[in-house]
């Protein structure tokens, strides 16, 4: 017979938000290393953080609210990831690749928690759009964009629409290599140069 998980000490008076981070860290092991949301259920939660179940309900009235908030910190560390790529670059051409280069590491060192983040059913407020995950990661990669058209290295057009499809490709170079990892594929960073020649008109100097 199994022994019962370890209690989990109660932490100090004030000290909320630590049980909150790590409810979402135990949620986001779990999510990482099955990759489906539906499979998650906040006892397994609680199991890993040592409490019992109804103190989650403290922090997150229920399970959608749990992954929403997983995939909200997931896509904040895939944008700190992509500014900080894009602060290393020296001109907008190498920023936008470092930008998309970055997008694709993040995508293939951490493939479960990349697919909860196109995978996972959120319940969004359609009337708060600004807020939804992930937006503030393609806003970041249609200012590059922009800076790309604006020096010229980037082919003329609406950058948005470029940035779109530029994303499209990016998600399937993540999405083939972790669905087909056996595959030889190219390197990523050749297979990023590819997608910036055709759908950017950008060329490596």
């Amino acid at each position: 017979m199994a022994a019962a998980p370890a209690k989990r000490p109660r932490n100090p008076r004030g000290e909320g938000e630590r049980l909150r981070a790590e409810l979402v860290e135990a949620a986001a092991r779990l999510l990482a290393a099955s990759g489906d949301a539906r499979l998650l259920t906040l006892a397994a939660v609680a199991r890993e953080v040592g409490i019992a179940t109804p103190s989650i309900y403290r922090h997150f009235p229920d399970l959608d609210r749990l992954v929403a908030a997983v995939v909200s910190d997931r896509f904040a560390r895939l944008d700190a990831a992509l500014a900080e790529a894009i602060g290393a670059g020296a001109d907008p051409a190498a920023r936008l690749r470092a930008c998309c280069a970055a997008y694709c590491r993040f995508g293939l060192d951490n493939p479960g928690h990349y697919r909860i983040l196109f995978g996972a059913e959120l319940a969004l407020d359609p009337a708060r759009p600004g807020e939804r995950p992930g937006e503030q990661v393609f806003e970041r990669l249609v200012a590059a964009t922009a800076a790309g058209i604006a020096a010229g290295v980037v082919t003329p057009g609406d950058p948005e629409a470029i940035a779109v499809n530029i994303w499209v490709a990016l998600h399937g170079i993540v999405s083939l290599r972790t669905a087909r990892p056996h595959r030889r594929w190219p390197e990523p960073e050749v297979l990023v140069d590819a997608v910036l020649t055709g759908q950017a008109g950008l060329r490596r100097d």
